[in-house]
């Protein structure tokens, strides 16, 4: 149930959530699951949004003294380790966005586990701690994928919107419908989705690089 008026500290009169999901060439997969993402323009692309347009990004959150959460697939922590302690070490947090930007919900049960095992040692050894947060690489959620997340050591997801995003639910209850099935498989807290279920609605910000 919504609360009609929230507090917020400082008296400011709203709040925002800035979030990144740094995907370089692995953004491909978005649009076409089965791409290479080792040649062509793809891959250009991604390297040129990591060598360019992260540096930029982060200078302008340096600058106003911004912190963000970035979304970050095991793979590319692999493939662009610099990159990824140039994030940590100015204290942005680092959250798990699959392995490969796999369609887990096409994948078996120890499938999903093992990917999302392995994309959590590689956030934890860049960040030096284990990640939290968890958002779905692509496809729609499901019960399972967040069983598996909740065993994993996850303790929120950012995976779903409010139905007016990319990432709309569609389901006969209404945009949030499935939202709600979903977290009955644990006590998650919904980032970005939470107008049926938590008291503030904070406007959330997603950037892809």
């Amino acid at each position: 149930m919504l609360i009609e008026k929230t507090a917020w500290p400082q008296n400011k009169t709203c709040a925002a959530m800035i979030s990144v999901n740094l995907d370089a060439e692995f953004f491909g997969k978005i649009y076409y699951p089965d791409v290479n993402v080792d040649e062509g323009d793809i891959q250009r692309l991604g390297r040129t949004s990591l060598r360019y347009g992260l540096p930029k990004l982060l200078e302008v959150l340096d600058r106003y003294e911004v912190k963000a959460t970035f979304f970050i697939p095991g793979a590319v922590v692999k493939r662009y380790p610099e990159a990824v302690a140039s994030i940590v070490s100015r204290g942005h947090e680092i959250g798990c966005h699959g392995n490969n930007h796999e369609i887990l919900a096409h994948m078996t049960a120890d499938e999903q586990r093992e990917a999302l095992m392995e994309a959590r040692e590689l956030l934890t050894e860049a960040a030096g701690k284990a990640p939290l947060g968890f958002r779905m690489p692509e496809g729609e959620i499901s019960e399972e994928t967040l069983t598996i997340a909740k065993e994993l050591g996850f303790t929120y997801s950012s995976s779903l919107s409010d139905g007016r995003g990319r990432r709309r639910q569609r389901d006969r209850h209404g945009p949030c419908g499935g939202l709600r099935r979903a977290l009955r498989a644990g006590n998650f807290r919904a980032v970005g989705a939470a107008h049926p279920l938590g008291a503030v609605r904070p406007a959330l910000l997603c950037v892809h690089l």
